[in-house]
């Protein structure tokens, strides 16, 4: 375009207004041209302006659509999610060392220091150690027979003296590598909460202690014949042992454990697997097995009277159950559009880990710091209000395992058309309860 200086156009401008003066009755048409000339005839600005917007006026069906990948990552409850980046990855699970979780640790001392210590000033003992990371030496004295609500690590005691030191360990069945009697280095944070503990805690180093006693069904029951009760010769209430034998039968009708009967017609004892009031951990490692089945349990010895010998409480070691595949992991854009990592289930593979190690999946979900968000994928079984919030209702998914999986949504974030039968997708935070997994209001994306 050819550029006019300003001393010119000023000159132009004045002409043309008096000529439009004479020519009144051409002045519309001469005042808009000369309006073009100033206009055309300007100087351009260094950077040019933004890009013309498209307003959908144009009979070209050929012109590329506008631009509207920004509006796009907004997903909505009525729309297919956003496109996603990364593709879908084959979890691994690893289990950290303790020295790359925790490689400065505050402290070093034994648990018979850390119980003295604690009784001799307990304020003074807070200052030095608690919520502290500490490395923690011990021998193993025995398990807690219950789980912690909201804490999925199993509980193994160190020897402390006149208590123990209670630690959660995050690995799965550390029962079965870390027997009684046995020597264990741990590094975790140390707290005190109505008893020590050490929370988090990782092996450092283990060595094997004396050997436990072994017994069949029938050497225990001939063991404990002549003593009615509490303690029979060279086994005493509260020992450990291993114990094998053949099922006879068992009973689920206790919500917080789950009673086995080892033996035969004859000859049988009751095995009370590890529960507690925080719920029926062991029973969900013993749900599978039948009647007839050869097991082997790390078991503590209760009492024997006339009619029963009880061993509580009692950690499955074989058969373990095999644990389902891991879930894939992908980056996945949320509804404001921002990636975030997520574990991909199917319905069906999340229902199997629900009924075989519930526990076990709540240890993976949280190592692989995916535990705020998973994405669920399966079909609507039902869909009930909520016995406790008028605004949100109930989702039960279907799943070939028949575990309880929900999803608990907000009636008004339902997309429409949502009904039984439909296949969907959810993205949220995944709880994992003893009895059944949720997601707790999830983005909903029909199929």
């Amino acid at each position: 375009m050819i550029r006019i200086p300003q001393f010119i156009i000023m000159p132009m401008l004045t002409l043309t207004m008096i000529v439009s003066r004479r020519l009144m009755k051409y002045s519309r048409l001469v005042l808009l041209s000369a309006v073009c000339l100033l206009a055309g005839c300007a100087e351009e600005p260094e950077f040019s302006s933004a890009p013309p917007i498209d307003v959908g006026l144009t009979d070209d069906e050929s012109a590329p659509p506008p631009d509207t990948s920004a509006e796009e990552m907004v997903t909505r409850p009525d729309s297919q999610p956003a496109e996603d980046s990364t593709t879908e990855t084959p979890l691994k699970d690893t289990l950290p060392s303790a020295e790359d979780e925790y490689p400065d640790v505050d402290f070093t001392a034994s648990a018979e220091t850390l119980v003295r210590e604690y009784g001799e000033d307990r304020n003074a003992w807070k200052k030095k150690y608690n919520y502290k990371t500490g490395e923690i030496s011990g021998t193993v004295s025995g398990y807690s027979s219950s789980f912690i609500q909201g804490h999925s690590g199993f509980s193994i005691k160190l020897e402390g003296g006149d208590e123990d030191v209670e630690v959660t360990l995050t690995e799965e069945t550390p029962w079965v590598k870390y027997l009684p009697g046995s020597s264990l280095t741990v590094r975790g944070k140390a707290k005190t909460a109505g008893g020590l503990e050490v929370n988090k805690g990782l092996v450092v180093s283990s060595t094997d202690g004396d050997q436990l006693p072994k017994f069949t069904i029938q050497s225990l029951l001939e063991a404990t014949a002549s003593e009615r009760f509490p303690d029979t010769p060279g086994l005493k209430r509260g020992d450990w042992m291993l114990l094998s034998g053949s099922i006879l039968k068992r009973d689920d009708s206790y919500d917080e454990n789950a009673i086995l009967h080892l033996g035969n017609e004859d000859q049988n004892l009751q095995i009370w697997t590890a529960g507690g009031s925080s719920g029926n951990y062991d029973f969900r490692q013993c749900r599978n097995l039948k009647a007839g089945d050869e097991v082997t349990f790390l078991a503590r010895y209760r009492s024997r009277d006339d009619e029963s010998c009880i061993i509580s409480p009692a950690f499955l070691m074989n058969p373990l159950p095999k644990l389902p595949l891991l879930p894939a992991k992908a980056s996945r854009a949320n509804a404001d559009g921002l990636p975030f990592d997520h574990l991909i289930f199917s319905a069906d593979l999340l229902g199997e880990w629900q009924n075989t190690d519930p526990r076990a999946l709540e240890r993976v979900v949280e190592r692989n710091g995916s535990y705020a968000q998973t994405e669920l994928t399966g079909e609507v079984k039902e869909i009930i209000p909520s016995e406790y919030d008028e605004d949100i209702v109930k989702i039960y998914v279907n799943n070939t395992a028949g575990a309880d999986i929900q999803c608990w949504v907000k009636k008004k974030d339902l997309p429409p058309g949502f009904k039984q039968g439909s296949r969907f997708s959810a993205r949220g935070a995944l709880n994992i309860e003893l009895q059944y997994a949720y997601l707790n209001e999830p983005e909903i994306y029909l199929h």
